[in-house]
């Protein structure tokens, strides 16, 4: 016999959807920062830095600054955007 349909707890779900929402606002938020770090490490790696130098500085492992490096928009890239 199917299961009688029961309303949605529409208080509790709100919440849910509150949390959810701010969890978005901080992962874009996160993402706007790594993005920018990254690009800090890239412009410091052309200044000369050693890739100890980086880790040490971004408080990363050493084995993560290449592609944190590598991540980073090329500087060209930035002066497109900046063009439109």
């Amino acid at each position: 016999m199917p299961r009688k349909p029961t309303p949605p707890p529409r208080a509790e779900l709100a919440k849910v959807r509150a949390a959810a929402k701010r969890l978005a606002d901080l992962e874009t938020k996160v993402e706007q920062a790594r993005a920018e770090r990254n690009a800090l490490m890239a412009a410091a790696r052309q200044a000369g830095a050693t890739g100890d130098q980086l880790a040490d500085a971004a408080g990363i492992a050493r084995r993560n600054v290449l592609a944190a490096i590598s991540a980073a928009p090329d500087a060209s890239d930035q002066e497109h955007e900046n063009s439109r």
